[in-house]
């Protein structure tokens, strides 16, 4: 064993599996920064993605920045974004600084649909749940509209049912009837016979007045 190479200490640590992509960040650009700031390597053990949780280890040569790369690792999943730098001398690399907005970008299209992008499906499938239920939430009214809308209800008035007016009584038309036609016959028939009467009586008396 060389003597110079200095004492090399392991720490394993159960994470969730879901929060590797956290952890990792884009391209592994967060766990690369972590393992700068604590002089430590963190190895992520391979596991399936349906597994729920996985092994990480982090190796270094005191136990001092394994706690610190500890920490950090806790502090990113916490809060989904990569840890800070806190010596004033060392610049951040540009790339650094856009990678929290490039963790999950959302995107609307033209007909109105948001597209969620991530390199982590993972981190892209728990977006999707979070969404879905937030969307649910708002569809579904709370305690206080439901209680607005019942006494809306309430002091809706009722319809009143409007009686059906009522019918107009049935007159029967006897114009143009068979009975108005067969009285109009009756009056017409004793309208014409008085003057055939008058005109024989007057023929008749017309005659006898000859003869005598």
């Amino acid at each position: 064993m060389n003597p110079t190479k200095s004492l090399q200490l392991r720490h394993e640590m159960i994470i969730r599996n879901s929060d590797s992509g956290k952890i990792m960040g884009v391209k592994g650009r967060r766990v690369a920064l972590v393992e700068q700031m604590t002089n430590t390597v963190i190895s992520f053990q391979k596991v399936d993605s349906k597994s729920k949780e996985r092994t990480l280890t982090i190796t270094a040569s005191s136990m001092e920045d394994i706690e610190r790369a500890k920490d950090l690792i806790i502090d990113t999943i916490k809060r989904n974004m990569s840890p800070i730098r806190t010596d004033p001398t060392t610049r951040d690399a540009p790339e650094d600084e856009d990678e929290n907005e490039n963790d999950i970008s959302i995107e609307t299209t033209h007909d109105g649909m948001l597209k969620l992008c991530c390199s982590d499906p993972q981190v892209l499938q728990a977006a999707q749940q979070a969404l879905s239920e937030y969307l649910r939430a708002r569809a579904r009214p709370s305690a206080e509209e439901r209680e607005k809308r019942k006494e809306r209800r309430k002091s809706m008035p009722l319809q009143a049912s409007h009686p059906d007016p009522p019918a107009k009584p049935l007159t029967r038309s006897l114009l143009g009837s068979t009975p108005n036609l067969a009285e109009a016959g009756l009056e017409a028939d004793k309208k014409t016979a008085k003057p055939s009467e008058n005109s024989a009586v007057s023929l008749t008396v017309a005659i006898t007045g000859a003869g005598i």
